[in-house]
């Protein structure tokens, strides 16, 4: 939670000053660590995710990453065309989507990914 400190700056947890900025390699950790988590979540839910190649789980990390693992599983048809490695149906499906519309440019990208 975003808090002040006696300093009066904005700070988060255990008074790590935001105001400041924070360094690269700071930011680094904090996305390995949020990262790691959606993949635990993703993973616990998905399975199939470990049987896609390199390329494929990316996509589906990074979109796990972006919009967070709930909104992911709400990708129905997305899942089963997956599951039936029917990745050209799993590609439609995600320019089908809200999602779509909202980041145009990377859900293009991430589906030519999902395509092979």
């Amino acid at each position: 939670t975003l808090y002040k400190c006696p300093a009066d700056k904005t700070s988060i947890g255990y008074g790590i000053n935001l105001e400041d900025g924070i360094s690269e390699e700071f930011a680094e950790v904090m996305l390995r660590y949020v990262l790691g988590k959606k993949i635990d979540d993703l993973l616990s839910r998905k399975p199939v995710v470990l049987s896609l190649n390199q390329d494929r789980q990316n996509v589906l990390y990074d979109m796990a990453y972006n919009m967070g693992v709930s909104s992911l599983m709400s990708f129905r048809m997305m899942w089963l065309a997956i599951e039936s490695r029917d990745y050209n149906g799993a590609a439609d499906e995600m320019l089908d989507s809200l999602w779509f519309s909202q980041v145009p440019n990377r859900a293009k990208r991430l589906s030519d990914i999902m395509r092979g």
